[in-house]
């Protein structure tokens, strides 16, 4: 599925019915755990066009992997009023916070924090 396309209807479906599903799916890492990076797997850039990421991004914290059992990549940017499902997650909200650097440094908060986290911003793409 393209991160920007909506969910289709049976998992619309299977949300509304129990928006809490998510909190007892102990798989619910696997599908992004098995694609580790090797050297024989990364992309050369090779003359390509590049584009700085540096810059200000919405910053959220994420405790109990929310992200991946409700799967906050796929859901469309849509105002919180027109959203198919609760989600714990908008992603032109947050904190702010300077790529690159670390972020744990960024806020005496965020210090001893360990786990997991989601950057979001709006980027131009324009496809060669």
């Amino acid at each position: 599925m393209h991160p920007r396309e909506p969910m289709d209807a049976m998992e619309a479906t299977d949300a509304a019915a129990d928006p809490f599903a998510h909190l007892h799916d102990e798989g619910y890492a696997q599908a992004t755990n098995g694609h580790p990076i090797t050297y024989e797997t990364l992309v050369a850039l090779g003359g390509r066009t590049t584009e700085s990421l540096d810059g200000a991004w919405f910053f959220t914290l994420d405790r109990f992997d929310e992200g991946l059992r409700q799967k906050w990549f796929a859901d469309t940017p849509l105002p919180a009023t027109q959203w198919p499902r609760p989600r714990d997650y908008d992603a032109g909200q947050g904190q702010t916070l300077d790529v690159p650097a670390c972020w744990a440094a960024q806020r005496t908060a965020w210090t001893f924090y360990e786990g997991a986290a989601w950057y979001t911003r709006v980027l131009d793409h324009h496809p060669d």
